[in-house]
């Protein structure tokens, strides 16, 4: 009887001390709200489908969409206050492959100086070209879904 009450209070011990673990690790151990509270959170500031959802800058970002579709950022401080949010403009033409093609966007990233083509890739509803103009720099030119040049960056 008395091996079974040990046995039991030792397992009892060992469930209590996972589970604070798992809290802890949950909240990151550090102070303030955990990612249940953010994503609380960003659904009550519309949010409606969580892509991603990461600890920045002692805070929260969540990343998704919105009731609408558009893409949607928010970050939330270790308090728990929205101190951003950051919707993509571009949504109407993204979300339904209205944008510009990889064939266009390429062309207008030759128009912009790029001679030999690195990578393409989809970024934020538009492309991120990245290549070498003539003189082999390093360029890299961000086009939105409406195929207006937002950036464009040289490295030497």
């Amino acid at each position: 009887m008395r091996m079974s009450l040990t046995i039991g209070a030792a397992a009892a011990a060992i469930a209590v001390t996972a589970t604070a673990a798992v809290a802890q690790d949950w909240r990151y151990g550090g102070p303030g709200i955990g990612q249940y509270e953010a994503v609380a959170i960003a659904r009550a500031n519309g949010v409606v489908r969580i892509h991603d959802v990461e600890r920045e800058d002692g805070g929260w970002e969540v990343e998704g969409r919105d009731r609408r579709g558009r893409d949607i950022e928010i970050e939330i401080d270790n308090r728990g206050r929205v101190t951003e949010i950051e919707r993509d403009d571009d949504w109407r033409r993204a979300s339904y492959g209205r944008g510009v093609t990889q064939g266009e966007a390429v062309a207008i990233a030759r128009r912009y100086g790029i001679v030999r083509i690195d990578e393409v890739e989809r970024e934020d509803g538009g492309w991120e070209v990245e290549g070498r103009d003539r003189r082999g720099r390093e360029i890299e030119i961000e086009i939105n879904s409406r195929g207006r040049v937002t950036h464009v960056e040289y490295d030497d």
